[in-house]
């Protein structure tokens, strides 16, 4: 989720049955991994979308900055101490990507 008008904040945004959820928005610390990239412990926003379902929102420079960024085939791992959280993997994003990019405009 991405805004360039007035602010250029933007949002990744990851839910999962096995992410945290707690009753109300915390900060808590993730380990972020993309990729083969060295993992990253970032301070993130947690909080619970459903019973079943936790949200884990990560801050991002802006929607251009987080649209560059992304690949054809990307890897995400999120994990709490040792302990993974979340791990997905997309394919074939090009088109989506490029799509996106005209959203930026």
């Amino acid at each position: 989720m991405g805004f360039q008008q007035p602010k250029s904040d933007a949002w990744l945004i990851f839910q999962g049955t096995k992410l945290p959820k707690p009753k109300s928005v915390q900060k808590m610390e993730i380990t972020l991994q993309q990729d083969n990239e060295p993992a990253q412990t970032l301070q993130v926003f947690n909080y619970m979308e459903t019973r079943e379902v936790g949200t884990i929102m990560f801050a991002v420079p802006g929607l251009a900055a987080m649209l560059n960024g992304m690949s054809d085939k990307q890897r995400f791992r999120l994990s709490d101490n040792g302990k993974i959280l979340l791990d997905i993997e997309w394919h074939s994003a090009a088109p989506v990507i490029e799509k996106l990019k005209q959203c930026e405009k």
